[in-house]
Order: C-alpha cells, then sequence, then structure tokens
C-alpha cells in the first residue's frame, strides 16, 4: 500500500476541528474550541496565522471560502449565527452577520460557485438560500419539502448546475431532493437511491457537471438534470 508521508504537522486549534476548507494556498479552520483558524500553505509546511476567536460563542460547524476567494469566508455553527468576513479587514463579530439563521445548530455552509449566494443547513427542516450582495435576515428561498417528516439532520446540501439548483439528502433516508435557485426555489423532483448517501459533492469536469454521492461504503456518480 502507498502510505503517505507527513511532511509537517502542528497543532492548529485547541480543540478538534470540525470543519475546512481551502483556496489559493490557505486553509480555513473550524473547531470545537469556537474559534476559526487561518494556516497558510508553503512547499514543505503548514503554518497558522491568525485565529478569530470574538466570531462564535460556540462550535464552529462549517467554513467557506466565497466562491474560491482567499479574502472572504463565511463561518457558521452551534450558536446559529452566520458569519461574513473579509481577511483584508480584522474580521470580528461586528463583520456582516445573519443572527438566528436557523432554529437549531449550522451543519453546513456553501457558496455557489460565483459567490453570491450562500446555503445553509441546520437540524431543522429548512435548507435556506441567502444572497449575501445584501445581507438580511430574510432568506432569498426556504428549500422546503426535502423530508416527510422531520429529519434529524438535513445533510450536505450542495449547489449543483452552476449554482441554479440544490441537491439535498438526509440522515436515514435514501432520497435526494432537487431545488431550483434560479427565481422560484421551488422542490423540482424526488429520487431514491439505492443506498443511504451520507455525504454529497458537486463536481465540474471539462465540459459535464457530475454529483458523487457517497454512504454505507458506496459510491455513486450521477449527472443532474438540467434546468428548462
Amino acid at each position: 500500500a502507498c502510505v503517505p508521508s507527513n511532511v509537517c504537522s502542528h497543532q492548529a486549534h485547541s480543540k478538534g476541528i470540525f470543519s475546512m476548507d481551502a483556496a489559493a494556498g490557505k486553509i480555513l479552520t473550524g473547531s470545537k474550541d469556537s474559534s476559526v483558524g487561518l494556516s497558510v500553505l508553503s512547499t514543505d509546511s503548514i503554518r497558522t496565522i491568525s485565529y478569530f476567536d470574538d466570531l462564535h460563542s460556540s462550535v464552529v460547524k462549517s467554513v467557506a471560502f466565497r466562491g474560491g476567494r482567499e479574502n472572504e469566508f463565511a463561518s457558521a455553527g452551534n450558536d446559529r449565527v452566520i458569519r461574513l468576513c473579509d481577511l483584508r479587514s480584522t474580521p470580528s463579530a461586528s463583520s456582516g452577520s445573519i443572527e438566528d439563521a436557523h432554529n437549531s445548530a449550522i451543519n453546513t455552509l456553501q457558496f455557489s460557485p460565483d459567490g453570491m449566494l450562500l446555503l445553509s443547513s441546520s437540524f431543522d427542516p429548512q435548507i435556506k438560500v441567502w444572497d449575501v450582495r445584501k445581507i438580511t435576515s430574510v432568506p432569498l428561498f426556504e428549500l422546503q419539502g426535502h423530508l416527510p417528516t422531520r429529519s434529524k439532520s438535513i445533510q450536505s446540501p450542495v449547489f449543483t448546475a452552476g449554482g441554479t439548483r440544490v441537491v439535498a439528502t438526509g440522515e436515514k433516508t435514501d432520497l435526494l431532493t432537487l431545488y431550483d435557485c434560479t427565481t422560484t426555489g421551488k422542490l423540482v423532483s424526488h429520487g431514491a437511491m439505492d443506498f443511504m448517501p451520507s455525504k454529497l459533492h458537486s463536481v465540474q469536469t471539462a465540459d459535464k457537471q457530475f454529483l458523487v454521492a457517497a454512504g454505507q461504503g458506496d459510491l455513486a456518480l450521477l449527472r443532474p438534470s438540467q434546468p428548462p
């Protein structure tokens, strides 16, 4: 077996790291210690250069660079607040924020490819889409109807089809749900898989868009339908 060699390591947080994202040689981390960390990569090292410990009052469950931009990011977690920060100024609790974005802990954040929309999901039954160009407490869309009853967790919803659609799955279900994110936010279709996916990832090749679903030891490659 090919075993990766450890080039370097160091302690980036005082407690476990819950989430991570990368852009242009920078690594963003969210931790159980309630902080967001910023690290940089070089040829043979990684070092943490900044900590932001006043953004959240509890576990940081998700961090995301904005559409691949290395200087802008969002973070969220158990305090139900979404922070929108710009590294060109000093990120702080006074940065752009959406208070009480969900009714319970926020598990997932993802930006659309162009960085204009932000997707969030929680233990509550709504998936929310926010327009980050004009931050308000009212989401652009609330995507509902994913599961017939309350799920313990809506897991890893993702943008697909260039940011015009959202696909979601949930805990202990084989159901995938597709939503329109162009003008309506309406549910487009349901579909069942032959296993229960726990993770979704959108993959763009040179000329095609795919969706990878993972769970119970299985991987499936899907091709989402395109908007009419």
